[in-house]
């Protein structure tokens, strides 16, 4: 997915990563492999921000599969809050598609508008054994539940479609901890 296309979908909520990096063949998930966490659980005043988990500051698959899970409940959360802090802290400075999706998330709220609705829910997460470290990859099978983009006075601008689709997605053990490296969207 081009990186140019990245603005236009994160316009409908669709935040769809798009970027280059290790390369190699993506795989797809299967039945079997294991679901992410559920996303973060909303207050009064919005969402909860997600909590690194114990396990993903381990240098394990297990490790890397939390911090993916991790990192997927990050990217709901700023979807729906508009905080991308702890998101970029999460990711590797050349990590292009985190950073366009750090970037059109930014501007949305910037602008005073707001994405209703919206975040991905990991289906499923399949790891690519044939990556070593200090790299880890995953099939992740995401779903984009329907969304709004709303302007400051609550006028909807434009809605995203529910979609599902994969991506190819990296993280690199980088001193002492696990950083989003790389998404490809596969399908």
């Amino acid at each position: 997915m081009a990186l140019h296309r990245l603005t236009a979908l994160a316009l409908t909520g669709v935040l769809a990563l798009g970027a280059s990096g290790c390369g190699g063949d993506s795989p797809s998930p299967t039945p079997g492999t294991s679901s992410a966490a559920a996303s973060p659980t909303p207050t009064s005043s919005g969402p909860a921000a997600p909590v690194l988990p114990k396990a993903a500051i381990t240098k394990t698959a297990n490790g890397a599969e939390a911090f993916t899970k991790y990192w997927f409940a990050l990217v709901t959360y700023a979807m729906r809050s508009g905080d991308t802090k702890d998101l970029r802290r999460s990711a590797a400075p050349e990590c292009r598609g985190c950073n366009a999706l750090i970037g059109s998330v930014s501007r949305v709220y910037a602008d005073g508008h707001h994405i209703s609705g919206g975040g991905w829910l990991v289906e499923e997460i399949a790891r690519d054994t044939r990556v070593v470290m200090p790299y880890e990859r995953f099939a992740v099978s995401v779903q984009q539940p329907r969304s709004e983009f709303v302007d400051e006075h609550g006028k909807v601008l434009s809605r995203g479609h529910r979609e599902r689709f994969v991506l190819a997605f990296s993280v690199l053990w980088r001193n002492g901890r696990w950083l989003a490296y790389e998404s490809v969207l596969t399908k």
